[in-house]
């Protein structure tokens, strides 16, 4: 078994997730680059949930990625939230009963999750800016960690905060309406 598949050792909820095995979500609700949600999902099933806020005024280069003053000057990450009614679960992932990954499922509540939009219910049709992200990290040539990263839009490898610009594009579809 790969040292990609297990929890990280001595990781803890609130603590550095990333330094591990995770997936992360990435949600821009309103889609401006001022308010950017972030989970951590590792194998443990351990949870670390962010908000950046930016009070300045968004800017990015031609890459996308947020102008470092701006940062280093008026982006804040928050680490004390609570995703209220947040539900994951990490298990091990078989094919033909051995291990060979691991998946995570995540349930984030209409409410919280689209409080910025003033909007309580997930509606059809309905946008929001995104990035699925999974990191792995495996032994390289010198058994140094050589970090795995896949991202599901453009965004900097290795710091998907500092490019919400770059997020993609998810629609929401009415899962009832689909043939």
């Amino acid at each position: 078994m790969s040292r990609c598949l297990g929890a990280s050792p001595g990781v803890r909820p609130r603590s550095n997730l990333y330094l591990g095995g995770l997936v992360e979500v990435f949600l821009d609700q309103a889609g401006d680059q001022r308010q950017v949600c972030e989970l951590q999902i590792n194998p443990a099933n351990d949870v670390l949930d962010i908000i950046f806020l930016c009070t300045g005024t968004p800017a990015h280069d031609r890459q996308l990625i947020t102008d470092l003053t701006l940062a280093n000057r008026d982006v804040w990450a928050l680490r004390e939230r609570d995703w209220p009614g947040l539900k994951s679960a990490a298990a091990p992932w078989k094919v033909d009963g051995a291990v060979v990954g691991w998946i995570v499922d995540v349930a984030m509540p209409a409410q919280p999750t689209l409080r910025r939009l003033g909007r309580t219910t997930y509606a059809d049709g309905l946008a929001l800016r995104v990035n699925l992200l999974r990191y792995d990290w495996f032994p390289g040539p010198d058994e140094a960690p050589v970090l795995l990263s896949l991202d599901c839009a453009r965004v900097l490898q290795g710091n998907p905060h500092r490019s919400p610009a770059a997020l993609g594009t998810f629609v929401l579809v009415d899962r009832l309406a689909v043939k």
